[in-house]
This record gives C-alpha cells, sequence and structure tokens, in this order.
C-alpha cells in the first residue's frame, strides 16, 4: 500500500488516516468472504455497476 504515497499523505492529511488503505482492506475482506461462503460479492459502488447486458452491440 505504500506504493502511492500522495495518496496516503492527502488521506492523512484530509481524514486523519489512510482511508484508501481501509477500502481496500476491507473490500479484499469482502471478495474472500464472498468466495468462501458462495455468495456472490455486493459491490459497494453507488449506483452499483451496469449490467453487462446494456452494453453496445459488438463491432463486426
Amino acid at each position: 500500500m505504500d506504493t502511492f504515497p500522495v495518496v496516503k499523505r492527502k488521506d492523512l492529511a484530509k481524514h486523519g488516516h489512510y482511508r484508501t488503505q481501509q477500502a481496500v482492506l476491507e473490500i479484499h475482506d469482502a471478495l474472500a468472504d464472498s468466495r468462501q461462503s458462495g455468495h456472490p460479492y455486493q459491490s459497494r459502488r453507488d449506483p452499483p455497476p451496469a449490467d453487462a447486458r446494456c452494453c453496445h452491440p459488438a463491432r463486426s
């Protein structure tokens, strides 16, 4: 997580802790839990990612 020192510095200045690292680790844990339980991962994105069927048709 020390690959992005600018992000870390700005997170610390603005939030008082390394917020990005915390979010990445929480998502990693949620992905691992979903894999173990067999339940699909529920994204934290709002709005959620679009349905793949809503994309442009393939080019020929």
